[in-house]
């Protein structure tokens, strides 16, 4: 969970990363590689598995218009998966990802926005990692 507001840059092509905070609610195991120059954080998986991950943000005054936010899913640097939402003034985005992991993976989240503007993640976003079973 974020407590502080943190901006999206736009970008044609470069996925960036988002600041969930180094407070991190962990009742699995995971490994949090907080990385404060581009906050492209990894978490280390503690089992084999598949894991849900579920991100949710709220924007700061919302947005002036809609755009595409795109989020995208990596593991051990790999992309697993992408999806887009159409965000509004006053929406929040919300991305789930299921994926499968082994011990040792290593999973990020990115986003990408290129409405031309930087956009401001405000306060309370939710990064959640959830192991489901194997």
């Amino acid at each position: 969970m974020n407590n502080g507001a943190y901006n999206i840059a736009p970008s044609n092509s470069e996925f960036q990363g988002t600041d969930f905070s180094k407070k991190i609610l962990d009742n699995i195991g995971l490994v949090h590689n907080y990385d404060a120059t581009n906050y492209k954080h990894t978490f280390t998986v503690p089992q084999d598995g598949i894991y849900l991950i579920h991100a949710y943000m709220n924007f700061q005054q919302g947005v002036a218009k809609q755009l595409s936010l795109y989020a995208k899913l990596e593991r051990n640097n790999v992309e697993q998966s992408r999806q887009s939402k159409l965000i509004g003034p006053y929406n929040g985005a919300d991305f789930m990802f299921l994926n499968e992991s082994n011990a040792g993976d290593k999973i990020r989240f990115t986003v990408l926005q290129n409405s031309g503007n930087v956009i401001q993640v405000s306060g309370g976003c939710r990064l959640n990692i959830i192991r489901m079973g194997k």
